[in-house]
């Protein structure tokens, strides 16, 4: 029988290795999203060699290839339904797009996303680097804030891993 397994971070935070272990215990990842921009779970399943079945959001259409490395499917029940079950009736196959995601998904770094953001756009990157290491900078002040008000009592610990948030700062 087949089991959904749900990983809703707000539930309980899961570091960046659990993620992954997470993710290599499943056949498949199926994000069923009606609006995304970059779908980061469907490119983090995909990085762990995980087939996606998607919706055709965001990127996605970008990185998929129907039959190839991954599967869309038309947004009814029944269409997923039908995509699920080609995949559970043929491991092989399963197996197959798992090793093509793994492969297309490298090609996917961030230079290879800015080069196509500033085609795409005629913007200069030419000081990206800096952005990123300001956007990094933000997020852990941003964590560490979160990790304060933990530690302060002001936000329930129950199910957190502080000593993971901890390392993430």
């Amino acid at each position: 029988g087949a089991v959904l397994h749900t990983a809703i971070r707000e539930q309980q935070w899961r570091t960046a290795a659990e993620m992954v272990e997470w993710y290599r215990d499943l056949d498949v990842y199926v994000c069923a999203s009606i609006d995304e921009g970059t779908p980061n779970p469907c490119m983090e399943a995909a990085a762990c060699g995980i087939p996606v079945i998607t919706s055709r959001v965001g990127v996605m259409p970008e990185l998929i290839e129907d039959g190839v490395n991954g599967y869309f499917h038309d947004g009814t029940a029944e269409g997923l339904a039908a995509r699920l079950t080609v995949l559970r009736d043929s491991p092989s196959l399963t197996g197959q797009l798992g090793a093509r995601i793994r492969t297309d998904i490298a090609a996917w770094d961030w230079s290879h996303l800015a080069e196509r953001y500033a085609q795409r756009t005629g913007r200069d990157l030419s000081k990206l680097d800096f952005y990123i290491g300001f956007n990094r900078w933000k997020t852990a002040a941003i964590v560490h804030g979160v990790y304060a008000r933990y530690l302060e009592g002001k936000k329930s610990t129950d199910g957190v891993d502080l000593e993971g948030l901890k390392r993430g700062i």
